[in-house]
């Protein structure tokens, strides 16, 4: 009776134990915003910075007029970012972002990569009339 028992308990130890997760179904990632003037340029950068901080939760380590990161990851387990003002040799300028985690993001950065450039974009669109 108490091997059955015992029997019984790994049985049911088992069952619980961690299945493997199923497949995530891939995220559409929104392709990077381009400027084409200097004020759209200027109101996509400025968006990137308020985008950055504000999706990392970090303030920013470093800032230019073609990059932006926030705290290196050594620092601090959160997501972190980073984003580039990259000119495209026709007049107009990509603004790429990337986000990485330290222990795996799981998806989460296909999601941060795909706010920041609608954000950026509408800010582009929007915010340089």
């Amino acid at each position: 009776m108490r091997a059955a028992i015992t029997l019984l308990a790994v049985a049911m130890i088992a069952g619980c134990a961690q299945q493997p997760k199923p497949p995530r179904a891939p995220i559409h990632v929104a392709p990077s915003p381009i400027c084409t003037t200097p004020a759209q340029c200027s109101a996509g950068w400025l968006k990137a910075h308020d985008q950055l901080q504000t999706m990392t939760g970090m303030r920013l380590a470093v800032a230019s007029d073609t990059y932006i990161a926030t705290y290196p990851m050594r620092r601090l387990p959160n997501m972190v970012g980073e984003a580039y003002k990259i000119d495209n040799g026709d007049g107009t300028h990509t603004i790429k972002a990337r986000f990485t985690c330290r222990n795996g993001c799981d998806g989460l950065d296909q999601s941060a990569e795909n706010l920041f450039n609608t954000t950026v974009e509408m800010s582009i669109k929007y915010g340089a009339q």
